[in-house]
């Protein structure tokens, strides 16, 4: 796990780092020992007026630990393997456990959600413990009603100073489809849409929504189609390309095959060095395939640092830094599909050897097509792999006997995978 911590925090976690390591109730303790809790028996309560008290109240908070999508401890080798989950994942699980136990027995306003894909519920039986709490706190987020999706849709608009027409707000709602990813792709095209309106300064309206690939031409409002005929022919034969099939499902599609095809101008434009559009796209796919990977017949994330996708990649022309500045243009505010992100931290803008490259989210993964392809040909890649190294250790076992050798058939086969795929020692 990275974390990313601000020279003027430093002490900070340090202590709390060091707190951790006094044993299960540390969180409590910290809590407790803070500003923000009150306990009614200490002397600084007892002695304090009327005053004093609402002062302390003042300062006084709950306590929520947010553990966010933890299905990821069962997709990251590192933290679960083989159906055991690491000693590392066992501590944390037992902390945040023997946290909420603590604040259950002693009535403490201390509350630990933890948030995950339903379909991972069956392996929390791996944690001893876990699956007793699940059993009477567990909540099942239903799917959102119409008049929740148009709330979804537009308060977070008129919070942030924005406008939204309703007619779009009514267009996103018809189009939205059942499925697991029924919000994050409502999210990545309000953002898209919100982009395609100058960052707001526009009222966000179907025009945008088209501009995005949300929805054909033919479609608009006839006082907005001389708008986006203008807009589009604007653009060249490539992009116009990822607008083969605009609808809500595909804006995803649609926006990552645009950063694709932009990827070599993106980072002529950014290094001044040219790079050729094929080799471009190589950098691009063995990036992606590297952080994504079949678990359980799902195509889940799988976190990897930038020097071990480059050496996976097995270029020698291109180094961590070619291929960090290949990606970047999905590290960019409004591409943000890898982690970590580029912000207004000069930091952020160059990748390290080290660092540790995530996708943002699953979803991406089942609604970009050519992610989709690219995973289910390295699943196959991997299959081919086994079979090829069980076919080899039985020739070895035997002792290099000809009785083991392979035949012209499966030899042919064996060595056009191998020269296809070009598998290297990483």
């Amino acid at each position: 796990m990275q974390i990313h911590r601000p020279a003027a925090g430093y002490r900070k976690f340090h202590t709390v780092e060091a707190e951790l390591h006094h044993g299960f109730s540390a969180i409590i303790d910290l809590y407790k020992n803070s500003k923000r809790y009150i306990d009614p028996a200490s002397m600084s309560w007892q002695i304090a007026d009327d005053a004093g008290k609402a002062a302390l109240k003042r300062e006084a908070a709950n306590l929520i630990i947010l553990i966010d999508q933890f299905e990821e401890f069962f997709t990251n080798p590192e933290n679960y393997h083989r159906g055991v989950p690491s000693g590392d994942a066992n501590l944390v699980l037992n902390l945040l456990l023997e946290t909420a136990r603590i604040a259950l027995d002693e009535d403490l306003p201390v509350y630990i959600v933890f948030t995950m894909r339903s379909d991972y519920i069956g392996q929390c039986a791996s944690f001893r413990g876990l699956p007793e709490y699940i059993g009477f706190s567990q909540f099942f987020v239903p799917r959102l009603n119409r008049t929740q999706l148009q709330q979804v849709i537009e308060e977070p608009a008129i919070l942030s100073g924005n406008r939204i027409t309703r007619r779009l707000t009514e267009r996103l709602i018809h189009d939205l489809t059942e499925g697991v990813d029924q919000l994050p792709i409502l999210q990545h095209a309000l953002n898209q849409v919100w982009h395609a309106a100058d960052r707001g300064n526009e009222e966000m309206d179907l025009v945008h929504y088209a501009m995005v690939g949300g929805m054909p031409v033919d479609e608009l409002p006839d006082e907005q189609v001389a708008r986006f005929t203008n807009w589009f022919e604007g653009l060249s034969p490539v992009i116009k390309a990822c607008y083969h099939e605009p609808n809500l499902q595909n804006v995803l599609d649609s926006h990552t095959n645009k950063l694709y095809e932009q990827a070599a101008g993106y980072y002529k434009q950014k290094t001044g060095k040219a790079i050729s559009d094929e080799d471009a796209k190589a950098v691009i796919k063995t990036a992606f395939i590297c952080l994504t990977k079949i678990d359980q017949s799902r195509a889940v994330r799988n976190r990897m640092t930038l020097k071990e996708i480059t050496n996976i990649l097995g270029r020698p022309e291109f180094g961590t830094v070619e291929v960090g500045a290949v990606l970047d243009i999905f590290r960019e505010p409004g591409n943000t599909f890898v982690r970590p992100f580029i912000t207004d931290d000069p930091e952020s803008r160059v990748l390290l050897d080290d660092d540790v490259l995530d996708i943002t989210h699953e979803s991406l993964i089942r609604n970009w097509e050519y992610l989709g392809q690219w995973a289910k040909e390295e699943f196959d890649n991997y299959t081919v792999s086994l079979d090829f190294e069980q076919q080899l250790n039985r020739w070895v076992k035997s002792g290099n006997s000809n009785g083991f050798l392979l035949s012209i058939g499966p030899l042919t086969y064996f060595e056009n995978w191998f020269n296809a795929a070009k598998p290297n020692a990483y």
